[in-house]
């Protein structure tokens, strides 16, 4: 049966410049863990020891992990670090604190560097390796991919859609060559949506067995933000696939309480022409810049990214 992995009040933070409150997210964590879900991540958008190296958060990794203790119910919360951002001490301070589990981002040419990292950990709590712009996965590699996380012992593997652009088949594709190699740890996918794919890509993969499908309250996140929690609550509700959601009071909640903290949605077309260059929507404000210097239109830089 797949979980929904919520994640609002990480990626989401990255549509109010990360200033959810810690007093703010130990609110939504509590109505997230009446609302029946398992798994919560909180903290700053770029994750773990972000804060002091990249945009200072509205609150410090110490204070959303004691917000997240007091809050928290029957569910798990957990934070992301990226790969050469997070630094050892400081996930070592997530874990005195009682973080349940770790999602670790790195790129595909990082994996091995990354799990080598990650064994330092092993055993502490769950641990997630989360691949961003999964489209770069050679599929020959991904028999050692998992052979190599199996022998460290990582409890899963998330598939990651960086740029919001990968298709159903290329999703599919990678999908069932992980599910045919897959040994003693669980799979997911992070769909962002500059495409308007995350609801169906993360739906597909459900259908063909992952354990895990992350999304966001209102579809909040980086960009055009991710798979939309509602939605996608409802699509799994109706197939059998996901329970223990309250529809009717999560549908209330995203709209009439979180949707009054956040900015109106919308999709620039930036945003969807990064989904379809493939290119990670964490970069487009370096790209902008590049084009200002050049004088060249950002839309034909990414046309020239495909």
């Amino acid at each position: 049966m797949t979980k929904i992995l919520e994640c609002t009040l990480r990626d989401g933070s990255y549509a109010v410049d990360f200033q959810f409150t810690p007093e703010f997210s130990g609110a939504v964590i509590k109505k997230l863990n009446f609302l029946g879900f398992e798994y919560i991540e909180i903290g700053h958008g770029i994750g773990i020891s972000a804060s002091s190296k990249i945009k200072k958060a509205a609150g410090s990794d110490m204070e959303y992990a004691e917000a997240a203790n007091k809050a928290i119910g029957s569910s798990k919360w957990g934070m992301f670090a990226v790969h050469g951002i997070a630094e050892e001490t400081d996930i070592n301070k997530m874990l005195d604190a009682g973080m349940n589990f770790l999602r670790y981002g790195c790129t595909y040419s990082q994996i091995t560097e990354a799990l080598n990292f990650l064994m330092r950990f092993t055993g502490k709590c769950e641990i997630f390796l989360n691949c961003m712009r999964s489209h770069e996965i050679e599929t020959k590699q991904i028999s050692n991919i998992c052979r190599d996380i199996s022998n460290v012992g990582v409890s899963g593997f998330y598939l990651v859609d960086s740029s919001g652009g990968m298709l159903p088949e290329q999703v599919k594709k990678l999908g069932e060559k992980f599910l045919e190699n897959k040994e003693n740890f669980s799979l997911g996918f992070h769909g962002h949506n500059n495409l308007g794919l995350a609801n169906a890509n993360s739906l597909l993969l459900s259908e063909m067995g992952f354990d895990f499908v992350d999304s966001t309250l209102q579809g909040l996140g980086r960009s055009s933000g991710n798979a939309m929690t509602e939605q996608l609550v409802s699509i799994l509700t109706r197939l059998n696939i996901v329970k223990n959601h309250p529809l009717i009071e999560l549908l209330k909640y995203g709209e009439s309480e979180l949707g009054i903290h956040v900015p109106p949605g919308g999709t620039k077309g930036i945003d969807t022409m990064a989904g379809f260059a493939l290119f990670h929507t964490s970069m487009l404000d370096e790209l902008k810049e590049r084009s200002l210097i050049l004088n060249v239109d950002p839309f034909l830089l990414l046309q020239g990214h495909v």
